[in-house]
């Protein structure tokens, strides 16, 4: 996802399994690996996590590494939630942080993690909600992640279709 300076960073977390009691949070790190710092994500509904307060410094990427916790005091990391990784690249484009986003066409393994999917951006709604890659397109993204062999995630890549 492409942010400009100063824009709010969407930290957002949703459990696959519609999970209401854990305990998420992001870690976000600069682009040399600095930890700028660790946010909780409050549940939103439908297991969905969210925390808005952080907004994009002025750097090339910041990668935020989600972690799930079974506890409050985030001591004990959920065995059943892989870790989840996402990049946020400094962008000059105004206005599209975290809007009109599609990810689709998911591959999953026996665990129910997520392989490779497809990451379409819209200008609006109504683009996104037709969703046929053509009105509106701003950009097409193909992920792909791999696990160990305790289920944890091991890589996480996106790629821009095209370049």
């Amino acid at each position: 996802m492409r942010l400009a300076v100063g824009d709010t960073i969407p930290l957002v977390l949703q459990l696959e399994n519609g999970d209401t009691g854990e305990h998420p949070q992001a870690s976000l790190y600069e682009d040399d690996g600095t930890l700028i710092g660790t946010y909780d994500l409050a549940h939103v509904a439908l297991g969905s996590y969210t925390n808005t307060t952080r907004s994009m410094p002025n750097k090339p990427f910041v990668t935020a590494v989600y972690r799930v916790f079974d506890d409050a005091g985030h001591t004990s990391e959920s065995s059943q939630h892989g870790r989840v990784v996402e990049i946020f690249e400094q962008s000059r484009i105004e206005g599209l942080a975290g809007r009109n986003q599609v990810l689709t066409a998911l591959t999953k393994n026996a665990n129910g993690d997520m392989l490779t999917g497809r990451l379409r951006v819209y200008d609006t709604l109504a683009n996104s909600l037709i969703d046929d890659g053509v009105a509106g397109l701003i950009g097409e993204y193909n992920t792909v992640a791999t696990y160990d062999g305790n289920n944890s995630m091991d890589d996480y890549k996106m790629t821009e279709v095209g370049s």
